[in-house]
């Protein structure tokens, strides 16, 4: 239905389209150019998201919604950007100050240097590089997935074991370790 307005705005057949679409009837005015006519299909194709939070389905798992594989990562996503802040507080925050306590001294320059570094080595190229040393060479942490099973305490806070964190290590550190070089700076 939406191609089908689209190719009818686009070509100047009407001056108004109705299209009936999810059992509601939307009108698109063709009046000031083009570009008002996109803004126009834009909100059209948009009014099931503002509207009613309806992302649609999903291309690659058929059967599903967006909505149900947002909500399932949901909490591993919380999960691990709250470790990461964590993470960073406990490392940048500490190094800054002894930084500005030690000014000029071989300690402000190392820290200054770990700094530039974590702020320019981007957690896309550390990510690999530390699944690279720790779980491919040395073999001491997992390469993938996330330790902790649901279901969360309070709907997002894991049940802290042994296997959770060796498998958090990683993805923690990837990227805590750049907000912590900003942080200490």
């Amino acid at each position: 239905v939406e191609g089908v307005l689209h190719s009818l705005v686009e070509r100047h057949l009407a001056d108004v389209v109705a299209v009936v679409h999810r059992g509601h009837t939307h009108r698109v005015e063709v009046e000031h150019g083009p570009h008002v006519r996109r803004a126009g299909l834009c909100c059209l194709r948009l009014e099931p998201l503002v509207l009613g939070g309806d992302l649609g389905m999903a291309f690659r798992e058929r059967g599903r919604t967006v909505n149900d594989i947002v909500a399932a990562a949901f909490p591993v996503s919380l999960q691990l950007g709250l470790m990461s802040l964590g993470l960073a507080l406990l490392i940048g925050v500490p190094l800054g100050i002894m930084a500005a306590v030690k000014h000029n001294t071989w300690l402000d320059y190392g820290t200054t240097f770990l700094a530039v570094v974590g702020v320019s080595l981007p957690s896309l190229v550390l990510g690999p590089l530390l699944q690279w040393i720790f779980a491919l060479k040395l073999g001491v942490l997992p390469v993938a997935t996330w330790g902790a099973t649901p279901p969360y305490i309070l709907g997002f806070i894991p049940i802290p074991n042994a296997d959770f964190w060796t498998h958090a290590i990683l993805p923690v550190v990837t990227l805590g370790s750049a907000l912590a070089a900003s942080i200490a700076r």
